[in-house]
C-alpha cells in the first residue's frame, strides 16, 4: 500500500481529487455566493491542501530520501535530500498556514512557483542532459512543477479581480477591447 501512494502523481491526484470535493461541496453549502467566494474558497483548499503536501513532501525526503532518489534517478546518500525536505516544510508550513490565513498566500504562491519552477527546470536539464527518463524526474512531477503554480497564479490574479468589482456583478468586456 505504501507503494501505492509513493508511485509518483499518485498522491498529487489525490490532492486535485480532494481540493475539487472539498471546494465543491463548500461552494454548494455557502450561502450568498459571489465570484470573489466562490474563487476563495477554491484558493483556500488549494493552498491549504497543497500546504500540506508539502509537509508530506518533507517526510519523504527526509525520512524516506534513498526511495525518492532512485525514483528521481539521482544517487542515494546525497544531502541534497535534506536541503529539498527543508524546503518542501518551509513552502508546505506557509501554505498550509494559508487555509486559516488570507495574508500567507501571496507569500506562499511566490515561494511554491519559484521552488517548483527551479525543480521542474532542474528535471528538464536531467532528462535533456543525462537522458534521465526515471518516473521522479520524467513523469507527472516534472508537468506538475510547472502547471500546478501557473494554476494557482491565474486563479489568484483571477480572484484578486474579482474583489474589485461590486458584488453580484460580472464585468464582461467586449471582444474588441481584449485584444488591445
Amino acid at each position: 500500500m505504501f507503494d501505492f501512494f509513493s508511485t509518483p502523481g499518485v498522491s498529487a491526484l489525490l490532492y486535485i481529487v480532494a481540493i475539487v470535493a472539498f471546494s465543491s461541496f463548500t461552494i454548494g453549502r455557502t450561502k450568498n455566493r459571489t465570484r470573489a467566494i466562490n474563487l476563495e474558497i477554491v484558493l483556500m483548499y488549494s493552498i491549504g491542501i497543497i500546504g500540506f503536501s508539502g509537509i508530506s513532501n518533507f517526510v519523504f525526503h527526509a525520512f524516506f530520501g534513498e526511495m525518492i532518489a532512485q525514483s528521481i534517478g539521482w544517487p542515494a546518500g546525497n544531502l541534497f535530500q535534506l536541503e529539498v525536505a527543508g524546503a518542501n516544510l518551509a513552502i508546505g508550513l506557509i501554505g498550509f498556514l494559508g487555509f486559516w490565513r488570507r495574508d500567507f498566500w501571496l507569500p506562499f504562491l511566490i515561494a511554491k512557483t519559484i521552488f517548483s519552477w527551479t525543480a521542474g527546470a532542474a528535471h528538464i536539464i536531467d532528462l535533456v542532459g543525462q537522458g534521465n527518463a526515471a518516473i521522479g524526474n520524467a513523469g507527472p512531477i516534472l508537468y506538475l512543477d510547472f502547471l500546478l503554480p501557473a494554476t494557482l497564479l491565474i486563479i489568484y490574479v483571477i480572484y484578486a479581480r474579482a474583489l474589485q468589482e461590486p458584488a453580484g456583478v460580472v464585468r464582461i468586456r467586449p471582444l474588441s477591447t481584449r485584444m488591445t
